[in-house]
């Protein structure tokens, strides 16, 4: 594992914990702006009613306004209250009743009948003012008596700041709160991985059985890509076994005849056996060889191993051409001859491997060459390749004029190994080569007998539109 590379979990857990410290930080913010707000609005409730308290110590007598209220009982209020208390009590006339001619008064409260509440500065003191007009009730025109009361603001930001305080540290334990939550909720979603984890760790190297399936949904893709590697592991595992033990089988024998032959003829003296044995030495050693070539071919031609992203748009009709015209020189030696049939000006074209495709072809053309040189006659000398289009299609056949094969046994030609004519120097595995890269192509793979004699093998593809470019040249 990268130790550069940070893991989910820290980085869930760092983000839950950016994401609730900053959610706290705000809700801790907008609730401190409630708190003061609702603080201030009880303040100064309690400052107005003091001033409803004054307003209803004044009357009129002879037109004029009196305040019936002893100083000492604004040092009471003054004293009880723990603020410094300023007030001014005004005529409509401006004689001062009582208190501070300096105490200003607020913006506009001329025009106001209503209670108005502002800050202001007086002898050096930040003060909360709340100013209430008294209306002077005398024949013919509209006064007021004007009463201002502040007091210092030392209370209020007491209570704000214990407030507040008490609101941090709920704030600062709600962040750690939900921190933890944070990292048990994580550790708990992420507890199907370290299930994942310890069952693939406990299990044995052979044990490559699919995991289970029931998890959450967002693991479903990543449990089932798992899987999927398992079972091609599984399979490839087993298709190299498989191959071990074919390589085994079909090689022990033939090494075992070479050996006991080489021994006799070092031991023959007479130049005409000794000649007999080294011709058998030398056909066991190509039987051995071209074995060995179809073991390999085989085992690389499963469709485990096969990489689809080497498919292109390939040329059906040029590609058996060519590879028929490679193998022609090796097919007229044995006095047989090859026939190539197609559609006149006309390319078939199919998505495939152009390499594995051109092996195909080799087999379907070895394996007719082998079995039609079976029977000496002259009308049993030649094989025919077709390829043409038919149903949306591409067909490839190849027909040669040997013995064919007894109906009873067509579906069993394509396993491994399997001969129908023992004495043939044949490994058994051409047709099992070619049904596996007709399933790794999507193929129809069909075996027939053709009349008089032979046999018949058709394979059909899926057709492919020409392509823009230049289709894929055929490997060798």
């Amino acid at each position: 594992m990268n130790e550069h590379t940070p893991s989910i979990r820290s980085q869930l857990i760092l983000q839950l914990a950016i994401l609730l410290t900053i959610l706290s930080l705000i809700t801790g913010l907008l609730i401190s702006y409630l708190i003061t707000d609702k603080a201030t609005k009880v303040f100064d409730h309690s400052l107005l009613a003091a001033t409803n308290s004054i307003a209803q110590r004044l009357s009129i007598r002879d037109g004029k306004t009196y305040l019936h209220m002893p100083y000492f009982v604004l040092d009471i209020m003054q004293s009880t209250s723990g603020e410094k208390i300023f007030y001014r009590i005004q005529r409509s006339d401006g004689e001062i009743l009582a208190g501070f001619s300096g105490l200003a008064f607020p913006q506009g409260y001329q025009q106001s009948s209503v209670p108005i509440f502002y800050s202001t500065e007086f002898a050096g003191n930040q003060l909360r003012a709340v100013y209430l007009p008294v209306l002077e009730k005398t024949l013919g025109e509209t006064k007021y008596t004007h009463i201002i009361l502040a007091e210092s603001l030392h209370g209020r930001s007491s209570f704000s700041a214990e407030i507040l305080a008490i609101l941090a540290v709920v704030t600062f334990f709600g962040v750690i709160l939900s921190i933890v939550i944070a990292v048990f909720a994580v550790n708990n979603c992420l507890s199907p991985l370290r299930k994942i984890r310890q069952s693939l760790i406990t299990r044995s190297m052979y044990d490559l059985a699919p995991l289970n399936t029931k998890v959450p949904k967002e693991v479903e893709q990543l449990i089932a890509s798992i899987n999927q590697l398992m079972t091609r592991l599984r399979e490839g595992i087993e298709h190299i076994q498989h191959f071990n033990s074919d390589v085994s089988h079909q090689l022990r024998t033939p090494l075992a005849e070479i050996k006991t032959l080489a021994e006799v003829a070092s031991s023959e003296f007479d130049q005409t056996s000794a000649q007999s044995i080294l011709s058998k030495i030398n056909q066991r050693a190509d039987f051995l060889i071209r074995t060995t070539q179809q073991l390999l071919i085989y085992a690389k031609t499963n469709k485990s191993f096969l990489d689809n992203s080497h498919l292109t748009i390939v040329d059906l009709t040029k590609l058996c051409r060519d590879t028929a015209a490679n193998l022609a020189p090796a097919i007229y030696k044995k006095g047989q001859q090859l026939a190539f049939i197609t559609q006149p000006n006309q390319a078939i074209y199919i998505t495939g491997d152009p390499i594995i495709l051109e092996g195909l072809v080799i087999n379907l053309i070895e394996n007719a060459s082998l079995y039609s040189d079976s029977d000496p006659s002259p009308t049993n000398d030649t094989i025919t390749i077709k390829v043409f289009s038919e149903n949306c299609q591409a067909i490839l056949e190849i027909i040669d004029q040997g013995p064919g094969i007894a109906e009873d046994q067509l579906a069993k030609v394509t396993q491994r190994f399997y001969r129908l004519d023992r004495l043939k120097q044949g490994s058994g595995l051409g047709l099992a080569i070619v049904r596996q890269i007709c399933d790794f192509h999507q193929a129809t793979l069909q075996l027939s007998n053709s009349k008089p004699h032979g046999l018949k093998v058709r394979i059909a593809f899926a057709l492919e539109e020409k392509p823009t470019a230049t289709p894929q040249r055929a490997g060798k």
